[in-house]
């Protein structure tokens, strides 16, 4: 009876032993999908962070070559430089901005006393404190000509000064 009964209670013993193997596994399963899931997000939290630390990069070195252009430019004007030409046709200096490209027809030049824009020489457009004169002046709607003149297009084939 001292057997049965001691071979009874290791019985008892080893199927809660077993429950509590059965009860590590799952647990070691859900730690191992835990895991998983850790290293997952992480590795996804690490991409962005690469990305946005490239980025990153790109803007500072844009920062710097802007801020080393302005020095330089800064520079040459402390050493006396009075006047800038660009490779686009641009040049600034005490007559004002010029934007004309070698071999081009138009220029286009503004000062202190106004906008000036040439071709071949010619005044085609001025605008400075006398008022606005300009070369084949087109209005595409209707123009108007002081406070109680407008001129328009109506109908297919006429013009009309209007009273308003």
């Amino acid at each position: 009876d001292g057997v049965v009964s001691d071979v009874a209670g290791q019985e008892v013993i080893l199927n809660s032993q077993e429950s509590r193997i059965s009860s590590l596994e799952q647990s070691d399963e859900t730690i191992s999908a835990a895991v998983e899931k850790v290293h997952t997000d992480t590795q996804t939290s690490l991409e962005g962070v690469e990305q946005a630390v490239s980025r990153l990069e790109e803007r500072a070195e844009l920062a710097v070559t802007a801020e080393d252009v302005s020095i330089a430019i800064t520079e040459r004007l402390e050493d006396g430089v009075s006047s800038v030409t660009t490779e686009t046709g641009y040049t600034f200096n005490q007559d004002g901005m010029r934007i004309a490209k070698s071999g081009e027809e138009m220029e286009n030049r503004l000062d202190n006393t106004g906008m000036y824009v040439t071709r071949s020489g010619e005044g085609i457009l001025t605008a400075n404190n006398q008022g606005v004169t300009a070369l084949n002046l087109q209005a595409v709607q209707y123009l108007m000509a002081g406070e109680h003149a407008r001129f328009e297009d109506y109908e297919a084939d006429r013009t009309g000064c209007f009273w308003i």
